[in-house]
């Protein structure tokens, strides 16, 4: 219930952050930065808003105060495996452009253990798009944190050139380069 209370707010309105380009205030921000250093499951629905484009506030607090729920389990898995595994399902590259510019935002006001997640959901998102300065966020995010699962998971699959299968044909000039 205190998770709840604590985090209803903020993620309604980062709902309407990156759905609808609406601010996101700085308090809101100061919570899920909190939020996202306590728990994992906060850091998850924020993923799965912005890369599933989830926009309902009550399906995200379902993934956060529930996260081992079955049916949040299984909801989960359908919307990230889908926006995975098919090709007709390409990210809202706007809407992942919101969600980045407020995860760097929080960013520059996080310090230490409070930057852990930020760096790793960036890292994640960029994947998602294609983009290999993920492996550089990832780095980030494991040197803060070297048990980041998130982080860990991104550079296994920069690693093994895993990508959403939505981009498995695009070039990707701006990875090679960036590995190089």
């Amino acid at each position: 219930m205190a998770v709840r209370d604590y985090v209803t707010a903020p993620i309604s309105h980062w709902v309407d952050a990156v759905s609808r380009d609406m601010p996101l205030g700085r308090d809101d921000m100061e919570a899920l930065i909190v939020a996202l250093a306590h728990f994992v499951s906060v850091r998850d629905a924020l993923i799965v808003s912005t890369v599933c484009g989830v926009d309902d506030a009550d399906v995200l607090m379902g993934f956060v105060t529930r996260p081992h729920d079955p049916d949040s389990v299984a909801l989960m898995s359908s919307l990230l495996s889908r926006a995975f595994e098919d090709p007709q399902v390409a990210p809202d590259m706007e809407r992942q452009g919101r969600a980045m510019r407020l995860i760097d935002d929080m960013t520059m006001l996080a310090a230490g253990r409070f930057v852990v997640q930020l760096h790793a959901m960036a890292a994640y998102v960029l994947w998602w798009e294609g983009d290999g300065s993920a492996r550089g966020r990832a780095e980030l995010a494991r040197r803060e944190d070297p048990e980041c699962t998130l982080a860990e998971i991104v550079l296994s699959a920069l690693d093994r050139g895993i990508w959403p299968v939505w981009h498995a044909d695009e070039p990707r000039e701006n990875i090679s380069s960036a590995e190089e």
